[in-house]
């Protein structure tokens, strides 16, 4: 029988990142399967490459809903920020200066500008089929995190509780997720697959094979469906 975990993602600042490179981090207007993954393992203390896991949720459909408080969406914040600047090159402040991977300096000196994306006054319900026979990790460890759970970056913490429960079949978690929302007006939601006829179509590559220091992905199509409300 096939389960499903229903979770609330809402906070004053969401980043969802899919195509980032250090200078400009940039954020999807909705969460990433990486992300929501990335979310349920911080919760398990599932650290490393994580390969059987991960493979174990390839395949298993991801539906996303995007909520707001107002009728205006969610907007979207850019953060200007200079990253190791003003540091000494001796001594503990070596350390605050951005260095390449073999530890010597960075192209260029050592300061760096960035410039990150996030959304704002954001919500989602994401409802995730589960592999089987790890309902209850998953429902233990959404309740009692091993980790901090973000949403996305580490500064973007959630502002409601994250787990709304898991349900045995996909008419009760949607049913659950019109409960959670109420009250919030939906913009649109995400189906995986190419619906064209329905909504905006987008190829993510976005499926975690193997997190840690070398990260593998898939890709994989997804739907935009905008609201009629």
């Amino acid at each position: 029988m096939s389960h499903y975990a229903l979770l609330w993602l809402e906070g004053p600042l969401q980043a969802w990142g899919y195509d980032s490179k250090f200078s400009l981090r940039t954020t999807l207007s909705f969460p990433t399967r990486s992300g929501v993954l990335g979310l349920l393992l911080s919760a398990m203390g599932a650290g490393g490459p994580q390969v059987e896991l991960l493979r174990r949720f390839k395949g298993l459909p991801q539906y996303v809903y995007s909520y707001s408080t107002q009728s205006a969406a969610p907007s979207e914040m850019v953060d200007y920020q200079v990253v190791g600047n003003g540091y000494k090159s001796t001594g503990w402040e070596s350390r605050m200066i951005p260095k390449k991977r073999d530890g010597g300096n960075s192209v260029g000196g050592g300061a760096k500008l960035t410039y990150r994306h996030y959304l704002q006054d954001a919500a989602f319900a994401v409802i995730l089929e589960l592999p089987e026979g790890l309902e209850k990790t998953i429902e233990d460890s959404l309740q009692n995190p091993v980790w901090p759970l973000f949403l996305g970056r580490r500064t973007c913490i959630p502002s409601a509780p994250v787990f709304c429960g898991i349900y045995d079949s996909i008419e009760k978690a949607e049913a659950a997720k019109d409960e959670r929302s109420d009250g919030y007006i939906e913009q649109f939601h995400v189906i995986e697959g190419r619906c064209p006829e329905d909504g905006e179509v987008l190829v993510l590559n976005d499926i975690p094979i193997a997190f840690g220091e070398h990260k593998q992905y898939e890709s994989r199509y997804v739907t935009i469906i905008e609201s009629d409300a």
